[in-house]
């Protein structure tokens, strides 16, 4: 029996992997530069942007250091950014939480493609178990999208549990426990090589990857299955 064969659990990643993750920076940062004409803002959005910039540079840096495996990696990453830029703590937090978990709950529903939740449809009807595996919350997003029933659980690398960014473990390992499967049964579906493929070679689980034009490259030689669409996983599992 070959790996597909055995698979009966679904992982996927969710930003990039369900919905169109370039469409949605468009739809954010026309909602962002909109407000530049407003002076009252203006110096209070420069400030934004920069933390911003600086929030997303220092999660790539964290998936490979030492601190990528403790307790709470999200408010470590929260306090390097406040070290970082001399902003306190409250204040990193509330400005990433309304661009990262709020504002884009607005426009995800105008980002995903229609097939994804008929891909999603199709796969619970043939019996197979979904589960989410994200770096960022997740839980409203697939709210918003109309698509959380789908999936049997849903895990956050920024949850206390999970301690760390893909490609730390830990999060993918919650999901093993949390849908009672062995890593044999268990593919995880993403858009980037070198968090998304490697988290599943280092867990032993069977990687697809969704081939955007963003993906990255990775230089370490390693096998997966690749897709141009979700609709893909329909003629690979039957």
């Amino acid at each position: 029996m070959n790996k597909i064969d055995s698979v009966t659990h679904i992982f996927f990643d969710l930003d990039g992997t369900l919905y169109n993750s370039k469409k949605l920076k468009l739809y954010i940062s026309l909602k962002f530069f909109s407000q530049f004409f407003n002076l009252f803002k203006f110096f209070k959005l420069i400030r934004d942007f920069r933390l911003i910039y600086y929030y997303r540079r220092e999660l790539e840096n964290l998936r490979d250091s030492k601190f990528n495996n403790m307790q709470n990696v999200f408010d470590t990453h929260i306090e390097k950014v406040s070290f970082k830029l001399n902003i306190k703590r409250e204040i990193v937090f509330k400005i990433i939480n309304l661009w990262f978990n709020q504002i884009p709950l607005r426009y995800l529903s105008k980002c995903m493609p229609t097939y994804v939740q008929t891909t999603l449809s199709e796969l619970k009807k043939r019996g197979y178990k979904l589960g989410i595996l994200s770096d960022y919350l997740a839980i409203d997003k697939l709210s918003s999208m109309k698509i959380l029933t789908y999936f049997d659980s849903v895990v956050s690398s920024q949850d206390t549990e999970s301690n760390g960014y893909k490609p730390n473990n830990n999060g993918i390992k919650r999901l093993f426990k949390k849908t009672n499967a062995e890593a044999y049964q268990c593919c995880y579906v993403g858009d980037r090589k070198d968090c998304d493929v490697l988290t599943s070679h280092i867990n032993n689980v069977l990687p697809i990857l969704l081939s955007t034009k963003h993906s990255q490259t990775f230089n370490n030689q390693t096998s997966y299955i690749k897709i141009n669409s979700l609709k893909d996983l329909l003629t690979i599992f039957r």
